[in-house]
């Protein structure tokens, strides 16, 4: 089987979100991504429950990095691509809330 780099830490994907290196996939509800959400270019959302339908509508030009609030159901969302032979998407370490406590920039409430 062939090893992917799953995970990326919050300050390589702000880095690279800021450089238009990748794109950011948040996977929770619409309604949790207009509560809280990260504060960067090129965040797409796509539901995990939608995700097996919509997957295909991704752009495939650069890696993705999938988000959610503390990277469970990123690991969900990463495990699905891979069966769909996706390997340029890793998970964000820590989700939204890691990304909160290093105090990356953030649109919504924040959590204290």
């Amino acid at each position: 089987m062939d090893t992917i780099d799953s995970e990326i830490c919050t300050t390589n994907t702000r880095l690279q979100a800021q450089a238009g290196e990748v794109w950011l996939l948040d996977v929770r509800e619409p309604s949790q991504v207009a509560t809280l959400a990260l504060d960067v270019p090129a965040v797409v959302n796509t539901p995990l429950n939608q995700l097996p339908q919509r997957w295909r509508e991704l752009p495939l030009d650069k890696p993705w990095v999938l988000v959610c609030l503390d990277g469970r159901q990123s690991v969900q969302a990463q495990a699905f691509l891979v069966t769909q032979g996706v390997r340029n998407a890793r998970v964000m370490h820590g989700g939204i809330l890691m990304w909160m406590q290093k105090g990356y920039p953030v649109k919504g409430q924040r959590f204290t």
